[in-house]
């Protein structure tokens, strides 16, 4: 996560990956869920429904030949 948050950060985005994006919508849809008063646990589970990072990451990883 935290290289995703470097590569969020970085000047102009130009090495943004798409797991670094469905990571920024798992963070929203989770903390709404849990504004709603479902634990963290029970929205971090609905949550990798929709978005999945570490699935997402997982993926980037055998793309790239790291895995």
């Amino acid at each position: 996560m935290t290289e995703s948050w470097i590569r969020l950060s970085e000047n102009q985005g130009k090495n943004i990956q798409k797991h670094d994006i469905i990571m920024l919508h798992h963070e929203l849809l989770e903390y709404r869920l849990m504004k709603q008063g479902l634990s963290y646990s029970e929205a971090h589970k609905e949550t990798d429904k929709k978005y999945n990072y570490y699935e997402a990451l997982k993926q980037w990883q055998i793309e790239r030949g790291d895995l």
